[in-house]
């Protein structure tokens, strides 16, 4: 068991919450810093999340980005790659999203919630090549914004890049930033049930790029 990434500090339990994303696993990790000395310690959610690849902490609730997805093996409950949302105060998760017009997400990676309550995330598929879903990709690779207000429909921001994975917004909130991880990429066919990996090629593309945030109509878009 180890430490992926999806840190999320919450101030009001001064809690620091970090995601595992081993095969199968359901608990997570957390820090409680308001004991000395400090310690690392197991907790399960209810109901579970699934390989939380993603994190941050908005209005004292934690918003995940599950990476992971598969049928009932996986502690009797169905996961699917989605937005989950954890109350530390009572332990409970709800899904807020797990899908873009019926099919399924590939498997979200980062994420942030922005002033508006708007999250943007990021939908590589790593998830597949990581054996963490049974279910190859069904969508494109793409980032998206879902709004809280006021239709809540979900929007495609960016979909040029090969994997995007990590995102965040800068402090002006004028810029978004995107991470393209294309020079990890694996095979993602259904006819290859059983191939999970992921080759590196060196000369493809690692580069973080910077996006403005416009107002298209109202509602917010990303020009390069």
């Amino acid at each position: 068991m180890a430490v992926h990434e999806a840190p999320v500090y919450v101030p009001g339990f001064n809690k620091l919450f970090m995601g595992v994303l081993e095969q199968g696993y359901l608990p997570q990790l957390f820090v409680d810093l308001n004991q000395d000395p400090h310690a690392l310690s197991k907790f399960e959610s209810d109901p579970p999340v699934y390989a939380p690849n993603g994190g941050t902490c908005h209005g004292g609730l934690v918003y995940w980005g599950r990476a992971g997805g598969g049928n009932n093996s996986i502690g009797g409950t169905e996961q699917r790659p989605g937005v989950r949302v954890l109350d530390p105060t009572t332990n409970k998760t709800t899904t807020l999203l797990n899908n873009y017009f019926t099919f399924y997400f590939n498997g979200l990676d980062d994420l942030f919630v922005d002033s508006h309550g708007d999250i943007w995330f990021a939908d590589p598929d790593y998830a597949w090549n990581g054996n963490r879903t049974d279910t190859t990709a069904q969508l494109h690779a793409q980032t998206y914004r879902f709004p809280s207000f006021p239709t809540g429909q979900l929007w495609v921001v960016e979909d040029s890049l090969g994997q995007p994975n990590g995102i965040a917004i800068s402090p002006d909130a004028k810029n978004v930033y995107i991470w393209d991880t294309i020079a990890g990429s694996g095979t993602i066919s259904p006819h290859y049930p059983n191939v999970h990996f992921m080759p590196y090629n060196q000369t493809a593309k690692q580069t973080v790029y910077r996006y403005d945030i416009v107002d298209a109509d109202a509602a917010p878009a990303l020009i390069q």
